[in-house]
């Protein structure tokens, strides 16, 4: 099965953000890539939002909905509430747009939520305690794998869209199909279940890059009998937004006992869950939206517009609809469901094994555990708890690969035979290896640790006068560049390097009038002229080898032509 929300790993960039801002940390890293693990995932779809190469994609079920437009006579489309906020069209403009597509008919999806909506205002009376309404498919897989305990108390009703497409089916026949379209992608994953009665379910951008792919232009063309069908509902429109569940609800119940009470946003949802554990004796009826600001904020919208054009143009559409005063078809629909939990069972490990990936990571203290966040994980431990269960790598360790990164850096400078200095871009050292300080200070080699320690913040001016080792650096486009200095009476040869732009500068310094350096030369000069004279050896053979070849030949052809002359004569 293809999940809603999948990882392109060959686009991944190893940066770790989905990790962080994972809100259940259903991200597993292998070789760089992290991928989502959905059996732990929420789709909230909050990975799509931070990934900053767009290596977390939505699945496209467009192609699904054209084949199940060639096979099926009957396609309705149930479109969310949020649509005005996308669309900046009419109704009837949307609707013909779709249409064209070769749906059936356009129906408001809002009609599932007046229907839900009344069931639950008639239930109010009965509340006992904490009641968590069903809508949100998101707020639904989050209280099943994560807090199972709160399962009892979710509402046994079916969400808006799968009582509308019951209703749909109960007024258009079984063999009528239901697509879907809206803001959310966690419903795609409501489609996918085998008891729903939803066919299929599609984004406000897949709908829009189909209508782009067709040619079909909103606004244009207009059917001026283009109308939903079975009609536009009036209370409902507002389910788009924090609060509309409630509104309709206040707008049905004649008395309202518990109370009622909107919270939107995942990390806002989960700080409430050991509350309602604490107030089990309060009666309240509590709207769970995913997204920040309720379905208008989904991630399966385009982000033309902000939030607070995007809710105005939703209450304008419900104001408008108030004004027609139009009623929606008083239809059955299904309303039981119930929600089975799936408890996610975290694996639990020793403090013997957390300490040990710790110490591999060395954090031998607990100054040592940052909890800097950058590795994805809130604590330390719970990345090594992460480590331990396969869902993450070491490497994640941001302050550990920076101190593996300066033992490097230091063991290299340290065993590096020629001086090092590394400055700053006004010339004050920044670093500099003991070979350096051998070659141009007075400071005895055993003491070099320390005596680096003091070097640093130095001019480098101080210890090599007039050098000018950079300036030619600084006047060009090089990065590079080579070069001989004498200093008292020694022979340096220089490197001089560029470290980004012109933030820092490096320099490597060979002494080539130490006897080393001189024995050095001497013998690869050397090797070089018995290499050269091996060559023209073997070329002079060669050519020999060649001469005396064709020298043979010649003899023998004339022995073979004396031979042939005189047994003709005889």
């Amino acid at each position: 099965m293809k999940f809603p929300i999948y990882t392109e790993k060959t686009i991944c960039r190893d940066c770790y953000k989905c990790v962080r801002q994972c809100p259940v940390k259903a991200i597993k890293v292998n070789d760089g890539s992290a991928v989502i693990v959905h059996d732990l995932c929420i789709f909230c779809g909050r990975c799509i939002e931070v990934c900053p190469v767009n290596a977390k994609k939505v699945r496209s079920d467009t192609a699904r909905a054209k084949q199940l437009l060639k096979l099926n006579e009957t396609v309705i489309a149930s479109i969310a509430p949020s649509f005005p906020a996308e669309f900046d069209c009419t109704a009837a403009e949307l609707i013909t747009a779709i249409k064209k597509l070769g749906f059936s008919g356009v129906s408001e999806t809002s009609i599932g939520a007046e229907i839900v909506g009344k069931d639950a205002a008639s239930k109010m009376d009965t509340i006992k305690g904490m009641l968590i309404s069903s809508a949100c498919p998101t707020v639904k897989e989050l209280i099943r794998k994560y807090r199972p305990s709160l399962v009892p108390r979710m509402a046994d009703t079916a969400s808006p869209l799968e009582a509308h497409a019951s209703l749909l089916k109960n007024t258009y026949g079984k063999n009528a199909r239901v697509v879907f379209i809206g803001p959310c992608i966690s419903k795609k994953l409501e489609a996918d279940d085998e008891t729903s009665d939803i066919d299929l379910a599609l984004t406000f951008i897949e709908l829009t890059e189909w209508l782009e792919a067709e040619g079909i232009e909103l606004g244009g063309d207009c059917d001026p009998d283009a109308h939903f069908i079975p009609e536009q509902t009036v209370k409902a429109a507002e389910f788009a937004v924090e609060g509309g569940m409630l509104n309709t609800i206040r707008a049905s119940a004649s008395a309202i006992e518990p109370d009622l009470i909107s919270c939107s946003g995942i990390s806002n949802i989960i700080g409430t869950f050991d509350d309602i554990e604490n107030l089990k004796e309060r009666n309240i009826f509590l709207e769970y939206l995913a997204c920040d600001g309720g379905c208008i904020s989904g991630r399966g919208m385009s982000q033309t517009c902000g939030y607070l054009e995007k809710r105005l143009r939703v209450l304008d559409y419900q104001q408008l609809s108030l004004k027609e005063s139009l009623r929606p078809a008083e239809a059955a629909a299904e309303l039981e469901k119930i929600i089975p939990p799936a408890p996610v069972r975290p694996e639990s490990f020793t403090d013997d094994e957390i300490e040990e990936v710790l110490l591999s990571l060395d954090k031998r203290s607990k100054e040592d555990e940052m909890n800097c966040g950058g590795c994805g994980y809130n604590t330390c431990r719970d990345f090594a708890a992460a480590i331990l269960s396969g869902k993450a790598e070491q490497n994640m360790c941001v302050t550990n690969m920076r101190k593996l990164a300066e033992k490097k850096s230091n063991a290299l400078m340290k065993a590096m035979p020629l001086g090092v200095v590394i400055t700053d871009v006004n010339e004050k050292i920044l670093e500099c290896n003991e070979k350096f300080i051998n070659l141009f200070t007075d400071i005895d080699s055993s003491l070099a640790p320390e005596a680096g320690l003091r070097l640093e913040g130095a001019p480098l001016e101080r210890l090599l006068p007039g050098c000018g080792i950079f300036d030619k650096l600084k006047n060009s486009p090089l990065h590079t560049t080579e070069d001989k200095m004498r200093i008292d009476g020694k022979v340096f040869r220089t490197f001089a390097f560029r470290i980004g732009k012109e933030e820092m500068f490096g320099a490597v310094f060979q002494d080539i009038t130490s006897p080393a350096v001189r024995r050095e030369t001497i013998i690869r000069k050397t090797e070089e002229v018995i290499e050269k004279s091996l060559n023209s050896v073997q070329q002079i053979a060669s050519l020999l080898g060649e001469n005396a070849a064709e020298t043979q030949l010649i003899l023998n052809s004339l022995i073979e032509s004396y031979t042939d002359n005189e047994d003709h004569k005889e």
